[in-house]
């Protein structure tokens, strides 16, 4: 059925006491008409958006909001449907993974449906991020949200004040990306629809066609490459330098050799001399191995009890293991390693293009770079977006694990797992290709200066001393290239994704996976070590009502 919609913007204010959790204020824009109202309680919110006509509804991360919707269609007897075609009056639909994302939530009230979703999916930063990242006029507020504030309170002009600001700021981003014609609900959907109108429908399904073995292929899918040093693990370095690769996998998808078109199966050992048009290959094989001296680590074993699945190996301890290597992981493969009893075990060769995404990433390079010069940030973000939120579409998982809520015998809003259908895959194989090539630079990169090598995080690299590094392009500018981010007087690098260093200027770079922003300016160079806690970071907590947030300490384990 076609639904004439008019999109919107809302946020819940909501109350910190466990015993007393509800929705104290809401704000609700619309993106396209002077519109605004705001109120004091999630029944007077549901009522208002019954009496707008399917209305389209986005929550700046949802994932917390939606508690408090969900805990009133629950209370009030509103049945949940796995399929939104079978939405009927007081019925919703709400779309969870099995890894607890939400993307939407639909409910019927009469024949009007109500459909909400997360403008999080489109545009991953906080509100006060976004608020700088698009040079916007308004500015997120600040209020005290463990003030007591009883059922119909009234809502001060402060209070309105930051709830305006909350709503405007993400319409104006929303109006943003939607008046340059980016359509879906979600940034990776944005993205391939703007790639399948630049390159015709037709190509797409001519390039990219369904495969027969999507299992197999997924096997050589991973992401990228975040290692520390174990030499340089948990030391005091004095002196290092900071390099980034510009736009790695737009670089990756720009330049670099792509699978396209139906695969060819194989048997055995793969023979790119018997397929000249199908250059590129993933295999299976089965082997045992060991790390070479002087070489870095490059696999990764998920989903296998005997190995940390986020730890590169130095050796599979004497066990034959399988893997699944694309072309590139197997040549980097047996370069670092040495390799026993050796097994293949079949795979499927691809036809490669370096032309397949030519059109897309020099249309938005270009946008970016114009943004830069002409000083305008907002297109600047939004071209960075578009460059780097493509490819992991390709890489869609068919199986859809999804999740049904309920209400606990507390009045809790649980969930309970069932299996979703099945969705229709789109070419895996880019996708892993696209990874492959990132990981493949990044740790040659780093191997070509083994001796300084430090840490790197996916497109990036720390390295020892100040001087430049060995056998690496460097460019401010060009795509692919290595360009200098910073120099630091000393660094501790505790473990992935956790280190700190400072900088030249005075100033801590801090990565610490796990541990807000906002609590940055309680760590320091002597106290950011192993076994460091500290106390404030929010985590919710599910209660009667929807959820709130509680101060728990955050610790870095060793």
């Amino acid at each position: 059925m076609n639904r004439k919609q008019e999109l919107y913007v809302a946020d819940f204010e909501t109350t910190t006491d466990e015993k007393d959790c509800r929705v104290w204020g809401w704000g609700l824009t619309a993106l396209k008409k002077d519109y605004l109202k705001i109120n004091n309680s999630i029944e007077s919110f549901l009522n208002h958006i019954s009496m707008l006509k399917n209305p389209v509804i986005y929550f700046h991360n949802l994932k917390f909001d939606s508690e408090f919707i969900l805990y009133y269609l629950l209370s009030n007897n509103y049945e949940f449907v796995k399929n939104p075609k079978d939405l009927k009056h007081k019925s919703f639909n709400c779309l969870k993974t099995d890894t607890g994302v939400i993307y939407s939530l639909q409910y019927m009230q009469g024949a009007n449906l109500i459909t909400i979703y997360d403008s999080l999916k489109i545009l991953p930063f906080s509100v006060a991020v976004m608020a700088k990242t698009f040079n916007l006029d308004i500015k997120k507020g600040d209020i005290d949200y463990n003030k007591i504030r009883h059922e119909n309170h009234q809502i001060t002009e402060h209070e309105r004040d930051y709830i305006i600001n909350d709503v405007e700021i993400v319409k104006d981003s929303l109006n943003f990306m939607f008046d340059n014609k980016l359509k879906g609900i979600t940034l990776a959907s944005m993205c391939l629809n703007e790639y399948k109108s630049i390159i015709s429908k037709r190509n797409f399904e001519r390039w990219f066609p369904l495969i027969d073995d999507d299992k197999f292929c997924r096997e050589s899918y991973k992401g990228g490459f975040t290692y520390v040093n174990p030499k340089f693990q948990n030391v005091v370095i004095n002196e290092g330098t900071v390099f980034d690769v510009n736009s790695l996998y737009p670089a990756v998808m720009r330049y670099d050799k792509l699978p396209y078109g139906k695969p060819i199966p194989f048997d055995g050992e793969p023979n790119k001399d018997e397929h000249t048009f199908h250059d590129l290959f993933i295999v299976k094989i089965s082997c045992s191995f060991e790390l070479k001296e002087g070489y870095i680590p490059s696999i990764q074993m998920k989903n296998n009890g005997l190995f940390n699945s986020t730890e590169y190996l130095t050796s599979s301890n004497n066990y034959d293991v399988e893997l699944y290597l694309t072309s590139v992981d197997y040549e980097l493969f047996f370069e670092h390693y040495e390799v026993y009893g050796l097994n293949y075990l079949g795979g499927y060769y691809f036809k490669s293009s370096t032309t397949l995404f030519c059109d897309y990433i020099d249309k938005w390079t270009e946008v970016k770079i114009k943004a830069t010069i002409e000083g305008n940030q907002g297109m600047r973000t939004l071209s960075k977006l578009m460059l780097n939120s493509l490819y992991g579409k390709f890489g869609l998982n068919p199986k859809s694990g999804l999740k049904e809520p309920y209400l606990s015998e507390n009045n809790i809003v649980k969930w309970t797992p069932y299996d979703g259908e099945e969705r229709a895959t789109i070419y895996v194989p880019l996708a892993s290709f696209v990874t492959s090539y990132a990981r493949k630079l990044t740790i040659e990169s780093a191997q070509q200066n083994y001796d300084r090598f430090i840490y790197a995080d996916t497109d990036s690299i720390h390295l020892v001393g100040r001087h430049e590094p060995d056998n690496i392009e460097i460019d401010s500018v060009k795509l692919g290239k290595w360009k200098h981010e910073y120099y630091f007087k000393r660094g501790r690098f505790i473990r992935a994704k956790t280190y700190i260093e400072e900088k030249d200027d005075g100033h801590n770079h801090i990565a610490c996976a796990g541990l807000p922003v906002k609590l940055h300016e309680k760590v320091n160079f002597d106290n950011f070590v192993s076994g460091f806690e500290v106390y404030g970071k929010l985590r919710p907590k599910k209660v009667s009502g929807g959820v709130v947030l509680e101060e728990s300490t955050f610790k870095i384990k060793s």
